[in-house]
C-alpha cells in the first residue's frame, strides 16, 4: 500500500509541475503576443534582446575531422597557387625593368653613334664660342671618353 501511495503522490506532483509549466508557457505566449510600444529611441526596427543562454547551437556547425583536413589541404593549395602567381608577376616585372634598361642603353649608344662630330683644329676658336656651344662640346668629350672607339 505504501508503494501505491508514493506512486500516486509522485504522479500528482508531476501533474502539478506540468500544469505550472503549461501556465507559465501560456503566460509567456500571452505576453509575447501583445504588441510592444514604441521604443524611446524611436528605432522601431530593432528587436528585443534575447538572453545568450536561450540560444540553441546547431550541430551542423560542427564539422568532421575529414572535412577539416580537406579544407586545410584546399587552403594550402590555394596558398601555393597564390604564391606562384605572385612570383610570376614579380618575374615579369623584373624582366620588364631589365628590358627597359637595355633599351635605354641601346638608345643612348645609338645617339652617340649618330652624332656628327667636327674636330676643332684651331683652339683659339673655342674661346670665341658661346657658352651653349661649349656645353655641347664638353658633352661630346664626356660621351667619347666613356667608350673609346677605334678609328682605323
Amino acid at each position: 500500500m505504501s508503494e501505491s501511495k508514493s506512486d500516486t503522490e509522485k504522479i500528482l506532483k508531476l501533474n502539478e509541475v506540468d500544469l505550472m509549466v503549461k501556465k507559465t508557457a501560456e503566460e509567456k505566449e500571452k505576453y509575447r503576443s501583445i504588441p510592444r510600444g514604441k521604443f524611446k529611441s524611436g528605432r522601431v526596427w530593432k528587436e528585443a534582446n534575447h538572453k545568450f543562454s536561450n540560444l540553441v547551437l546547431q550541430n551542423s556547425q560542427r564539422s568532421t575531422w575529414q572535412k577539416k583536413m580537406e579544407l586545410k589541404n584546399h587552403k594550402k593549395e590555394l596558398k601555393k597557387y597564390e604564391d606562384r602567381l605572385k612570383e610570376e608577376k614579380k618575374e615579369k616585372k623584373l624582366e620588364l625593368v631589365r628590358r627597359q634598361k637595355l633599351n635605354e642603353e641601346r638608345r643612348k649608344e645609338n645617339e652617340r653613334k649618330a652624332e656628327i662630330v667636327q674636330t676643332v683644329k684651331n683652339k683659339a676658336k673655342l674661346k670665341r664660342i658661346k657658352k651653349k656651344m661649349l656645353r655641347k662640346v664638353a658633352a661630346a668629350k664626356k660621351s667619347k671618353s666613356k667608350k673609346p672607339q677605334n678609328l682605323n
